[in-house]
């Protein structure tokens, strides 16, 4: 589910995509009617946005956008060696950020995306999802102990994290 102001967006299995603007009394459904065997059909995940705009993600890399409220929908490219994408970040004026599973970790470029060395920040396991700090500081958890950050518009870096070893 995503709440914009009094728009309700609700996606799920098979690529559906329903909105409601009065408190979910009514709903429209604002994508094709999709048969469940085309590989291609999305399975939604998880949901961010901004202003106008929504961003939904899911399996098998599925990414897309509308650019007004839901109404019209634009695909993304599917990232390159991904078997999904977890969650998905949209700050204002930039482009998207996307985790998931094996450590994906990309931004939008263009209309393509741009892959994070996942060898080099040791990101063996899935990411889920983006979280904002009070700095705006972006970090990201997961599987394995994974844990990755980015400060403003600089790389990302792998967490450093000390373990406590006395139990006080």
């Amino acid at each position: 589910l995503y709440f914009q102001g009094d728009l309700i967006t609700a996606a799920g299995e098979f690529g559906l995509v329903l909105q409601s603007a009065d408190g979910g009394e009514t709903w429209v459904r604002r994508n094709a009617a999709l048969s469940p065997r085309d590989p291609d059909t999305p399975y939604w995940i998880a949901s961010t946005g901004r202003d106008d705009t929504i961003l939904l993600v899911g399996a098998a890399g599925a990414v897309q956008q509308s650019n007004d409220r839901g109404v019209t929908w634009t695909k993304w490219p599917q990232p390159a060696g991904t078997a999904g994408v977890f969650g998905a970040y949209l700050a204002r004026g930039a482009s998207p950020l996307i985790v998931g599973a094996v450590g994906l970790l990309g931004e939008g470029d263009g209309g393509d995306w741009r892959l994070v060395d996942r060898s080099a920040l040791q990101l063996y396991s899935w990411l889920k999802p983006i979280l904002v700090l009070e700095d705006n500081t972006l970090l990201s958890l997961g599987g394995r102990g994974s844990c990755v950050f980015r400060k403003g518009t600089a790389d990302w870096e792998r967490c450093r994290i000390r373990l406590n070893d006395d139990n006080a």
